[in-house]
């Protein structure tokens, strides 16, 4: 099986040039012109590799960099067509393995593919799958919670809502993305399923203590885990 390489670029002309680079030296193009797609695909395929434009239509790049570390360790190449160093260096700090400029050249490119595949063994990376952050700890194999060494009995999407918050402590996660992780194909009553699930999931975690501060609501963006059980809920 051809490796599947995830190619994230928001003009359909550039789509078509990094696919046929990526064909070129024998592995599967999986293309998507926007960030909100990418990261579903993402989901859906579990790439080897990611290849995407700073300059996406739905989102900056380097918020992008940010949130597709919650999904995948496969190695992300960054193709970048202005001259803004300081963006591309924030995108290798915040999750990018390497930024390429544009114009790419065909050869070069096609070597850095095979270079981060070797470095990664080939295979798509995962997520680490036991995360601790203070009083909660989560088991993403077996889906066992943990909150001050008690077992928390969660429903399946609860359980993916509080990975993808644990993920990223201290960060805002939008409730875009968050709907875009769990569900896949978020529902029609967007905000409201995210509500319920997500009152749901304070709950089960919140029995006094530090644990009933863990997820703090940011009106209007999102949520943010608080592994020191700072803020409210």
């Amino acid at each position: 099986m051809r490796p599947k390489v995830l190619v994230i670029v928001g003009r359909e002309n550039d789509q078509h040039q990094v696919a046929e680079y990526v064909s070129a030296v024998g592995m599967e193009a999986v293309v998507a012109g926007t960030a909100a797609e990418g990261m579903s695909r993402c989901l859906e395929t579990e790439p080897a590799i990611i290849v995407a434009d700073l300059d996406l239509p739905d989102m900056a790049g380097v918020e992008f960099c940010r949130r597709i570390r919650d999904l995948t360790l496969a190695p992300l190449i960054i193709i970048s067509s202005d001259g803004d160093e300081m963006e591309r260096v924030i995108a290798l700090e915040v999750g990018a393995d390497t930024v390429m400029q544009k114009p790419l050249l065909p050869l070069v490119f096609g070597a850095m593919l095979k270079r981060v595949l070797r470095r990664a063994g080939g295979q798509p990376a995962v997520p680490e799958n036991v995360i601790t952050a203070g009083a909660l700890q989560l088991d993403c194999d077996s889906h066992v919670a943990m909150v001050e060494g008690q077992h928390v009995e969660l429903a399946p999407k609860e359980f993916a809502l509080l990975e993808a918050l644990v993920r990223r402590p201290g960060y805002v996660v939008s409730k875009e993305f968050l709907l875009s992780r769990v569900w896949r194909h978020p529902p029609a009553s967007e905000d409201r399923a995210l509500a319920v699930h997500m009152a749901r999931l304070r709950r089960k975690i919140g029995g006094g203590g530090r644990s009933n501060k863990l997820i703090v609501t940011v009106p209007g963006v999102g949520y943010v885990f608080r592994s020191d059980g700072a803020g409210a809920l």
